[in-house]
């Protein structure tokens, strides 16, 4: 009986030390989960910040091409410090999810739904990241044509317009007038694509070329003599479109409203890098070695 006391009291010592610890690590651990998402907070409210600027970059007049490219890199080493951030918060509460295990503690809702939350974003994130990286450097120095669709915006340059004529004495069908207006539209366009990459793979520039594209816009010019305001729908061959439209301005007594246009057009992203918008990609036209 003398013998079973000690061996008891060493058991309660080693089951309460045994306990401390746990409470310990288990206080560690949400201080330090505390702190990881504090810290991810901070590094998405940078994240978003940054993306914002160079949006605005972008958009600046001027040439931004330098900083726009440091600060994308900048911005690539803040996504990856992002996914650190989340993938160490993700292994601490897989962590404290053992310890509730192990004391049969309920384990707080929140916690796990944030666990399942960040384990989606970290495999997800990590997998298009990884993707993304191998993508980039199998292209690296490397000039890519492909078939593609835009939508984008162009200025119309009327080289001649063909006005149609009623009850003409001559039986003339109409009038040519040449550069008497100006116009703009928005429209979608199909041809090629190029992009030329740097060493890193990163895009450097891109350059498309029209095969054909059709265009709804509006020629408008003003005068002492006449007025044009007309909506006109151009179809186009390379750069050169042929238009139909409706005048809405002045016209001559014998002038039908109706008329044909043959202009040449000047694509904004001609004018401005990168503005328009993909409708399609389609397949690669040139050969290509890549540096895996």
């Amino acid at each position: 009986m003398k013998a079973v006391k000690p061996i008891l009291s060493i058991f309660l010592l080693l089951n309460l030390t045994v306990s401390f610890a746990q409470d310990v690590t288990m206080e560690s651990l949400t201080s330090e989960i505390r702190k990881q998402e504090k810290s991810l907070v901070e590094k998405k409210e940078s994240f978003d910040f940054l993306s914002k600027f160079i949006t605005e970059l972008e958009n600046s007049d001027g040439d931004n091409s330098t900083l726009i490219k440091s600060k994308k890199e900048n911005l690539k080493v803040l996504e990856i410090e992002l996914l650190k951030i989340k993938a160490s918060l993700f292994d601490s509460n897989s962590e404290l999810r053992k310890i509730n295990s192990i004391n049969n503690l309920e384990t707080i809702p929140e916690q796990m739904e944030k666990l399942e939350l960040i384990e989606k974003q970290v495999n997800t994130k990590i997998a298009e990241f990884s993707l993304n990286e191998k993508s980039k450097l199998a292209f690296k120095n490397k000039t890519i044509k492909y078939k593609a669709t835009i939508w984008n915006t162009n200025f119309s340059i009327p080289i001649a317009r063909f006005n149609f004529t009623k009850n003409d004495d001559n039986n003339k069908f109409g009038d040519i007038q040449m550069f008497n207006s100006i116009g703009a539209g928005f429209g979608k366009s199909w041809g090629t694509m190029t992009d030329f990459r740097d060493e890193k793979g990163d895009l450097e520039n891109s350059d498309f070329a029209n095969s054909f594209s059709i265009h709804g816009g509006f020629l408008f010019s003003a005068g002492n003599e006449q007025n044009v305001f007309a909506p006109v729908l151009t179809f186009g061959v390379l750069d050169f479109q042929l238009g139909f439209g409706v005048e809405l301005g002045t016209i001559k007594a014998d002038q039908e409203r109706a008329f044909i246009t043959l202009g040449y057009a000047i694509p904004l992203y001609k004018l401005i890098k990168g503005k328009y918008l993909f409708s399609k990609k389609g397949r690669i036209l040139n050969e290509i070695n890549t540096d895996l």
